[in-house]
């Protein structure tokens, strides 16, 4: 008998321990392709000098959430290396999400960006950095320098998840 009642405690202690869980993000991927304009842009001035503008570069960050299945997050804001931006989000119902590049000949190169899951899936864009007002003295909003920090809405309450790891794509070079 005591030994019946002892693995039912244990049984349940577990299922409790892991309804719970750490959240309804199972996993996050990020990546991030520098975009460079093909020509070397440059002014000509009226007395026929030519001087050489630097070249502007843009970095795209593709960011994609596996949440738990019947879980429902609303991310807010999206921090990158410590920066605050808007976002836009969209629900991805086709997996595992390809991104497809030249490569030698007629030969194109697939990198998966996310696996394939019965999971849901949400894409991150990032949509311009956010002014916000300052913190209170003392007060910081700890996120990290490196990486990204995704500020979201569960059950009413806010949370956040880090991304420690960025992927570099190849650059996309305009002609």
């Amino acid at each position: 008998m005591k030994d019946t009642l002892l693995i039912v405690i244990i049984l349940i202690t577990g299922f409790a321990a892991n309804a719970q869980g750490k959240g309804p993000i199972l996993r996050a991927y990020a990546y991030q392709r520098q975009s460079l304009p093909g020509n070397i842009q440059k002014s000509d001035s009226e007395d026929g000098t030519v001087t050489k503008r630097p070249l502007r570069e843009f970095m795209n960050y593709f960011i994609y959430l596996e949440t738990k299945k019947g879980q429902t997050i609303k991310p807010s804001k999206v921090w990158i290396n410590g920066i605050p931006n808007q976002l836009k989000t969209e629900k991805i119902s086709k997996t595992p999400v390809v991104y497809k590049r030249e490569g030698i000949g007629d030969k194109m190169i697939i990198d998966t960006l996310a696996p394939k899951t019965s999971n849901p899936l949400l894409m991150i864009k990032p949509d311009g950095e956010l002014t916000i007002d300052p913190l209170p003295l003392g007060k910081t909003n700890n996120a990290p320098a490196e990486g990204i920090r995704i500020e979201y809405l569960w059950k009413g309450k806010k949370y956040f998840y880090d991304i420690n790891e960025i992927k570099t794509l190849e650059p996309l070079v305009f002609q």
